[in-house]
């Protein structure tokens, strides 16, 4: 999960997707909104530098990430989910988003366990928030 924070650190940040996060405009806005459009922002990155399709569903208390053709399991076989490095990746473009606040991130499906996609649980309430 480290390497997937430190490629959002060192690689993603400068995407122009994030262009604005910083402005007092997104700053006020819910941390729902702030987290919706922050995951949206990943999605499109991803879904534009690479072969990776990623769709993001909202429910009432998390939301759903689903990533088609994963790079980081694509031909790989395991018998636990194993794409740690976007586990990371997402927890700190969230926490970045949301101004410091950790948020808790689950791989439940991942295709080199035999699942058709990589499917993330994101948590809407942070497991650390802002104090």
């Amino acid at each position: 999960m480290r390497a997937g924070r430190a490629s959002f650190d060192h690689v993603l940040r400068g995407f122009s997707v994030f262009a604005g996060v910083g402005d007092f405009a997104f700053k006020i806005l819910p941390a729902s909104s702030k987290l919706k459009v922050g995951l949206g922002a990943i999605a499109r990155v991803l879904s534009q530098v690479s072969d990776q399709h990623v769709t993001i569903v909202e429910n009432a208390d998390h939301f759903v990430y689903t990533v088609e053709y994963c790079s980081v399991c694509w031909g790989r076989q395991t018998t636990i989910p194993t794409c740690h490095i976007v586990v990371g990746m997402i927890q700190a473009s969230l926490k970045w988003i949301s101004g410091g606040s950790e948020f808790n991130v689950v791989e439940t499906k991942c295709t080199a366990v035999g699942d058709k996609n990589c499917v993330f649980i994101i948590q809407k309430e942070p497991v650390r928030p802002v104090s």
